[in-house]
């Protein structure tokens, strides 16, 4: 009796395993079947985004992304909603806009030096294998939270109404804000 047959199934079955357990990361994972892909799903941070596929997207958003540094320094005058803000991005890794706007954001916080930011990757249906979304009321992704001593104060749905500099000057200091209405 021959094994080769046999032995050849075992031998793809392990190059198959072993080549997605590999090039999926230790975060919860989904494959989209719209875009062929493998997206994030949970809890993740900014590396996740600088790893392949996703790197190639989040970079060049990233560094392309021109920032408004008079509403930046609006930001950086009026330093004491820094202590007791929180910023919750909920977004796809296979949605477009969460691609365009979310290494932007970062842009953004991360020249007026905020760093309380939590990720949270959704599924096409705006999901999570954890519930991370329940009782958030997101129907479109990036959707941006900010919260005050655990209070939401506003969020940015999808994008800005202006710009995100703008839209968060309005949110944080100005304590004003309609964000975009999709009903």
């Amino acid at each position: 009796m021959n094994n080769y047959p046999t032995f050849t199934l075992l031998k793809y079955s392990l190059f198959t395993t072993l080549f997605f357990s590999c090039s999926i990361n230790k975060h919860d994972s989904g494959y989209n079947k719209k875009t062929n892909n493998i997206h994030l799903e949970g809890m993740i941070s900014r590396k996740d985004l600088q790893q392949a596929p996703y790197k190639e997207w989040f970079n060049s958003n990233y560094n392309n992304y021109q920032l408004d540094l008079v509403e930046i320094n609006k930001l950086k005058e009026d330093n004491n909603w820094k202590h007791n803000t929180q910023i919750i991005i909920y977004m796809g890794t296979w949605c477009g806009d969460s691609q365009e706007q979310v290494p932007s954001m970062l842009k953004v916080l991360d020249e007026i030096g905020f760093n309380t930011v939590s990720i949270i990757a959704l599924d096409t249906d705006k999901k999570s294998k954890n519930g991370y979304e329940t009782d958030q009321n997101i129907i479109r992704v990036p959707t941006f939270i900010f919260k005050q001593n655990r209070n939401e104060i506003g969020r940015i749905i999808e994008t800005p109404v202006k710009s995100l500099e703008k839209d968060i000057v309005s949110i944080i200091i100005n304590k004003e804000y309609t964000p975009h209405s999709f009903e």
